[in-house]
């Protein structure tokens, strides 16, 4: 999950550095977006298809532990 964070962490910088030098509204809304995607959506994704059918969690995945919440509880 660090790496996908990672590659969001670029265009939100960029966009912080630039409302500095020039606030702008579509700007701020598309890091909102960016941000969004990256942590409700690398979670949707990941907890209701991907860990779901990935063959990883018979070698002890550590996501699983994180996305699958019927077998944590």
């Amino acid at each position: 999950m660090i790496p996908n964070l990672l590659v969001a962490l670029v265009p939100v910088v960029t966009a912080i550095v630039l409302m500095i030098i020039d606030f702008s509204r579509l700007l701020l809304a598309l890091m909102i977006v960016i941000i969004l995607l990256t942590s409700a959506g690398n979670g949707y994704v990941r907890g209701s298809m991907a860990c779901k059918y990935c063959r990883q969690c018979e070698i002890s995945c550590p996501a699983l532990q994180l996305f699958d919440r019927a077998k944590t509880t």
